[in-house]
């Protein structure tokens, strides 16, 4: 349990959305798109880096696999190729077109919750250490640093 964002916690949508997110630090906007099959996708390649050094830029290969944003997936799911070198005093860094690269302690996550398969899916763990704003009408993602 991340214990240092528990507060201020809140669903919200439209002008109250925007409204509660006004006075916390704005990352940036990035383009998604509908996936397929009922979920949002990022329409941007992404880059995955640890503080070890290790890089891995996911480039999708058709609209099927563009890396997901969902809520509703438990873990943050990494590529593949990052399986064997994420440890639990990693540091990782996700970098994706609009937005300045966010953070994220592996200490503070838990290695429990991040999984690893051929597709990314920004799950549970990341709308746990950022507030993020779905702009339905401009296919947008907000992201914003969360005010403790």
């Amino acid at each position: 349990i991340n214990k240092e964002n528990v507060g201020n916690q809140r669903v919200a949508f439209g002008r109250t959305a925007e409204e509660s997110l006004r006075n916390e630090s704005k990352l940036g906007l990035t383009k998604i798109m509908r996936h397929p099959r009922y979920w949002y996708s990022i329409k941007s390649d992404m880059t995955f880096s640890l503080d070890s050094g290790l890089n891995y830029t996911y480039r999708p290969t058709s609209e099927d696999t563009h890396a997901i944003i969902d809520s509703g997936t438990q873990e943050l799911v990494l590529p593949s190729a990052m399986r064997n070198a994420i440890t639990p005093t990693s540091i990782l860094t996700i970098k994706m077109d609009g937005v300045e690269p966010l953070r994220f302690d592996v200490a503070k996550i838990g290695l429990e919750n991040i999984a690893f398969d051929d597709q990314p899916t920004l799950g549970f763990p990341v709308f746990w250490t950022y507030d993020i704003l779905f702009h339905m009408r401009n296919s947008r993602l907000g992201f914003y640093k969360r005010a403790l």
